[in-house]
């Protein structure tokens, strides 16, 4: 990207072993100041809606200009909280899914690829 930025790190816990939790859990906040600022998630798969709708909620609390988000994985499944993606790399069935970052109980991120469980 040629235009400077800001990165940070922000860390929810949504699921417990397969099952999504009904209770977000914010693990590590953003570290950076977004108030007046255009934020772009990036997020690794879009499954119930959930996790990106209680972030990008925190970010526009936090008085953020603008919120976009950009996923890999788009799973296609009825969302229970439905938000817009502005960018996607591409649509998956529903299946649970690991590896290339994406894991299971902490086991599976590091594999090369992305694989069903």
């Amino acid at each position: 990207m040629n235009i400077d930025f800001d990165l940070d790190f922000i860390r929810v816990e949504s699921y417990k072993g397969k099952k999504s939790v009904k209770k977000i859990k914010l693990l590590t906040p953003v570290q950076i100041d977004v108030k007046g600022k255009n934020i772009l998630v990036i997020e690794d798969i879009y499954d119930t809606g959930r996790t990106l709708a209680y972030i990008k909620n925190f970010l526009l609390k936090k008085k953020a200009k603008s919120v976009k988000v950009c996923v890999l994985i788009n799973k296609k499944i009825h969302k229970s909280s439905d938000i817009d993606i502005d960018y996607f790399g591409f649509n998956i069935e529903n299946k649970f899914i690991v590896g290339y970052g994406l894991d299971y109980n902490g086991r599976y991120r590091g594999l090369p690829y992305i694989g069903v469980l």
